[in-house]
């Protein structure tokens, strides 16, 4: 066995560390890259005007505007009901929003789970999509792309076991179809013991 140095890159996420603090941030920037490359996000904000002519891009999907793709997102998913599609897809449009929504679950699962909430509620329209599923879908990708230099940071430093941790629901069932919350909030403060004798 021969020392290959410190470890950089495992699987395609790239690992940075900081050995005096114990501290190492997981990063997936060259995935999303190929990814937003592969469905042609990339090439989008990169035109002039935002609107690319080509058969997978998203300009070509209805009620699309070339202002949406070229300004930031903030959020994975806007605020607003998704209703399941009443027209056929084609077959076609599903299989392109199938891999769109797979790709999107690689990185929530592994180091975004800032998208996992909005690659959840798309993956409930994997056998029919809208074109306004296949809109939202672009969204997440263009916010992927806006914020791919976000790591997860793992550190073991922090003491967990003295911390109080406190949660709430905080969107009252917000969701029409489940009645189940997707939104909350979570608290953590040091935990002041109290001896007793």
């Amino acid at each position: 066995m021969r020392s290959l140095g410190q470890i950089e890159w495992f699987l395609g996420i790239h690992i940075t560390r900081e050995r005096y603090s114990r501290r190492l941030w997981l990063c997936q920037e060259s995935y999303i890259d190929k990814v937003t490359t592969r469905f042609t996000i990339t090439s989008i904000l990169n035109t002039p005007n935002g609107i690319l002519n080509t058969p997978n891009s998203i300009s070509n999907t209805p009620n699309n505007t070339s202002n949406t793709l070229k300004r930031r997102v903030e959020t994975p998913l806007p605020v607003e009901d998704f209703s399941k599609s009443t027209a056929q897809a084609s077959a076609q449009d599903i299989y392109l929003y199938q891999q769109k929504i797979g790709s999107l679950n690689f990185a929530a699962v592994i180091t975004r789970p800032d998208i996992a909430h909005a690659t959840s509620t798309l993956s409930s329209f994997l056998k029919n999509p809208s074109p306004r599923h296949m809109e939202l879908a672009d969204r997440v990708l263009i916010y992927l792309a806006h914020t791919k230099e976000y790591a997860i940071e793992i550190n073991p430093n922090s003491n967990t076991r003295k911390v109080f941790n406190a949660s709430s629901d905080a969107s009252y069932g917000n969701d029409p179809d489940t009645r189940r919350s997707t939104q909350g909030k979570r608290q953590s403060q040091p935990a002041r013991l109290k001896q007793s004798y």
